[in-house]
């Protein structure tokens, strides 16, 4: 893996398609931004720049919802279903005092949730075109 492939893939997801949500992308492509964002994530907040961190992280909010949904699409499942982990996290809020063993429960829901859509953006894409558009690296 080349340094400059990884940066030029980061940089056009940032600048192409800051909240581009239709069409695809591949699973090289979205892995590769990832692992940029962490790097930067990480490298921000172990030098102790945690403000700036979770301003990088601000956003690139954003970008980073957009490729979770297109790489959704590329495996052929809605792109809503990055909202999915949501649904616990706001119950978690609401039942914040009341049953704390509730609380649990969500949370292993909030990170069942997570699991699958790292678990479907692991998976490969479907070939040829899909209800999303054609596959990636083809237009």
């Amino acid at each position: 893996m080349d340094v400059k492939q990884l940066v030029g893939n980061f940089k056009t997801v940032v600048i192409k398609h800051y909240i581009d949500l239709n069409g695809r992308t591949d699973r090289a492509a979205f892995w590769q931004y990832v692992l940029v964002y962490l790097a930067i994530a990480l490298l921000l907040w172990l030098l102790g720049f945690r403000f700036l961190a979770n301003f990088v992280g601000l956003i690139l909010f954003l970008p980073t919802l957009s490729i979770w949904v297109r790489r959704l699409h590329d495996v052929g499942r809605s792109g809503w279903l990055v909202l999915v982990p949501t649904v616990p996290i706001f119950l978690m809020g609401a039942f914040w005092f009341i049953f704390w063993p509730l609380l649990m429960v969500l949370s292993l829901t909030t990170l069942a949730c997570i699991g699958y859509l790292i678990y479907l953006c692991a998976q490969p894409g479907t070939p040829g075109p899909n209800q999303f558009g054609p596959a990636p690296g083809t237009v």
